[in-house]
């Protein structure tokens, strides 16, 4: 549906947040929404004139073969266990309004990846956020199969 396909448009190469945009965008007298999203492509995804989806950014200060992890965390109150690394109890009462909040979040990140630190102290629920500079939901330095 040409509809569904223009919702989403931004948010090539993430099947999950598309699937979330789709039922969120769904007919409200509708019982219920789904959608599932399967991609498969030998090719792994991309021609020979097309650049990888994702370069990590290399600024030589960490360990090579690593690259620098950010996160935003959105708890939601029906969360049972404490978390004792969040700064906060969470705006959300359920799990589908904090995905909600994150989807919210991805796009605008889509539209200006600048905005990531401001978000981030605007939205996370984390204590990372609250880190001075450039470490605001910093998890650090990780290698490929951590």
């Amino acid at each position: 549906d040409d509809a569904l396909r223009k919702s989403t448009v931004k948010l090539a190469r993430q099947p999950k947040a598309s699937a979330l945009r789709w039922c969120s965008d769904s007919d409200a007298s509708w019982n219920s929404s789904f959608a599932i999203c399967i991609g498969m492509d030998a090719t792994g995804g991309r021609s020979e004139d097309q650049p990888p989806a994702k370069r990590a950014k290399s600024t030589g200060a960490g360990p090579e073969g690593t690259v620098r992890v950010r996160h935003i965390l959105f708890r939601h109150q029906q969360l049972r266990q404490p978390d004792l690394m969040a700064r906060r109890e969470g705006n959300h009462k359920t799990a589908q309004e904090a995905e909600m909040a994150a989807l919210g979040a991805l796009e605008k990140l889509v539209q200006d990846a600048n905005q990531f630190l401001k978000l981030c102290r605007e939205l996370s629920d984390c204590q990372s956020a609250s880190q001075p500079g450039m470490l605001s939901g910093d998890l650090g330095w990780i290698a490929k199969g951590q």
